[in-house]
């Protein structure tokens, strides 16, 4: 499975299953400014190698987007997210249909401001182990 039908998945798995956002996710940096919150970015942050050479984790971020006043709202967000990606199989809908997980890494929940996106942020780190044939 290569980077964009692994992204796609995601999204699609997101989509489909994070009800209190209704299919407002999009790639990191791409939300419309007026887009209506709450709403998800999702990106990948970076590789870290596995022990198998021939393997790696890709560094997982979803944001978690929402008003400047309701970080009450963000939290359950948040919460749907890590039961929707969590230790949990997912398969690409491509042909051959590829499998793979994603593990929440509890390091990486973060609240913040955001000028940019002008609203709060619940930032969540995942692992996905992908392995690639060299």
């Amino acid at each position: 499975m290569n980077t964009a039908e692994l992204r796609q998945t995601i999204v699609t798995e997101l989509i489909n299953n994070v009800s209190s956002v209704s299919g407002r996710v999009w790639a990191t940096f791409t939300a419309p400014d007026d887009e209506t919150r709450p709403f998800l970015e999702v990106g990948f942050i970076g590789d870290l190698p596995a022990v198998n050479p021939y393997g790696m984790f890709y560094q997982l971020e979803v944001l978690c987007v929402g008003d400047d006043v309701d970080i009450l709202t963000l939290d359950a967000v948040a919460d749907e997210v890590i039961r929707t990606l969590h230790e949990v199989y997912i398969t690409s809908t491509l042909s051959p249909p590829s499998t793979f997980y994603c593990v929440y890494t509890r390091d990486g929940r973060m609240e913040q401001y955001s000028n940019d996106l002008n609203g709060l942020v619940v930032r969540l780190k995942f692992l996905v182990p992908v392995h690639f044939d060299l």
